[in-house]
């Protein structure tokens, strides 16, 4: 039994770890005039963009980790005195 235990242990031990994180996928629309600022956001959040499209307003599809979820929504709010509109996508 010892001798399984200890196999096992360098087995789990010789085993390369991945760090899972968890992603919450936003659609952020804002004016033209924050575009700039928020695609620096995005960066500085650990975030990636997955889609844009740029109407009379630019929506941007955001994949986040979801640990930065909330300081992201709140910096995003401050950057354009609330004029934005922030929604999860499944």
């Amino acid at each position: 039994m010892r001798a399984y235990t200890e196999a096992a242990a360098l087995v789990i031990k010789a085993c390369p770890t991945t760090l899972k994180i968890a992603y919450t996928k936003l659609l952020v629309m804002v004016d033209y005039t924050a575009v700039t600022r928020l695609k620096r956001l995005i960066a500085e959040c650990e975030a990636e963009i997955i889609a844009e499209q740029f109407t009379e307003s630019v929506e941007i599809e955001v994949r986040i980790p979801t640990l930065h979820l909330d300081p992201f929504s709140k910096a995003v709010n401050d950057l354009t005195s609330g004029n934005t509109y922030i929604t999860e996508l499944s």
